[in-house]
């Protein structure tokens, strides 16, 4: 009977440490498994970022592409303008008795506009070259951020030039405009 009581004694004993002990590992398991779900959170928080960041590089670049698209058409509608513009005024250079005084006066300073649209465009030439080398390291280093800001920037370069481009389509059309009334 003595075994029996020590035996019980003892199992009580160990069931009882060992419930402690179960109870300790659940409080720090559960601890660390808050520690680990928050873990998993912040590691989920950062693939989101990631994916967020990534989904918008990707607007971004959908943007600078068809800003591409829209400065080359301009840019062909511009080419077949001057060709006009360049036809009509050899034709007025053979028939010079054509125009008065007035229009002189009007097509040259429409000229002069056409001008400085173009030293405008000029201006921004080597800005897009520019912010595409720093785009092209920030994706080599992951830097996404970076990358974005970049892109942002040739976003604004390409809108300045865009803006240039339909004003310089704007004055030759007004030149076409005073040279085909004549």
């Amino acid at each position: 009977m003595k075994k029996v009581l020590a035996l019980i004694l003892a199992l009580v004993l160990m069931a009882g440490s060992s419930t402690a002990y179960a109870a300790n590992q659940g409080q720090n398991g559960s601890k660390s498994g808050m520690d680990r779900s928050e873990t998993n959170r912040h590691v989920n928080n950062g693939s989101a970022q990631k994916h967020q960041q990534r989904s918008q590089a990707r607007e971004k670049m959908l943007l600078v592409r068809q800003n591409e698209a829209e400065f080359k058409q301009l840019r062909e509608e511009i080419k077949n303008k001057l060709l006009q513009l360049k036809k009509r005024i050899t034709y007025l250079k053979r028939n010079p008795s054509s125009l008065t005084d007035e229009q002189v006066v009007e097509i040259r300073e429409k000229l002069s506009l056409v001008r400085s649209d173009k030293a405008g465009l000029n201006g921004t030439w080597g800005l897009i070259k520019k912010e595409q080398k720093k785009l092209k390291a920030h994706n080599l280093n992951r830097n996404m951020d970076g990358a974005i800001g970049d892109l942002d920037n040739i976003c604004e370069v390409q809108q300045k030039r865009i803006r240039t481009m339909k004003q310089l389509s704007s004055d030759i059309d007004n030149i076409l405009r005073i040279l085909k009334d004549r």
